[in-house]
């Protein structure tokens, strides 16, 4: 959070803000990368990871931006059959990112 904190020249109600944002927003879009994924949707696909890449650069978890683009070029490219380990390590990148946007909102509570 303190990368994320700097980019944003510490404007805590702005990362409160994105954060909780996300914390609703991110378990959505990792369920519809899912359920496009099961349709074999490519373009629904990519069009989805590319709106959660968006989302995660926020965060300034470059792990995560570059997982959700590898998964949205793939997608384009029609190849989905090699997407369900990278999707899985998206889907765990994203799980942390919301263990830590909620250690940070509770941290704030606290202040």
């Amino acid at each position: 959070m303190g990368s994320m904190l700097a980019a944003l020249d510490h404007r805590h109600s702005l990362v409160i803000r994105l954060a909780r944002m996300f914390q609703t927003e991110g378990p959505n879009q990792m369920a519809e990368l899912h359920e496009a994924l099961a349709a074999r949707d490519a373009p629904l696909l990519a069009s989805r990871a590319h709106r959660l890449k968006g989302g995660l650069t926020n965060f300034a978890y470059p792990t995560a931006v570059r997982l959700a683009s590898a998964v949205e070029s793939r997608a384009q490219a029609g190849d989905l059959s090699s997407l369900t380990p990278l999707m899985s390590q998206l889907a765990a990148s994203v799980d942390s990112i919301l263990i830590g946007l909620e250690a940070y909102l509770q941290q704030q509570e606290a202040r």
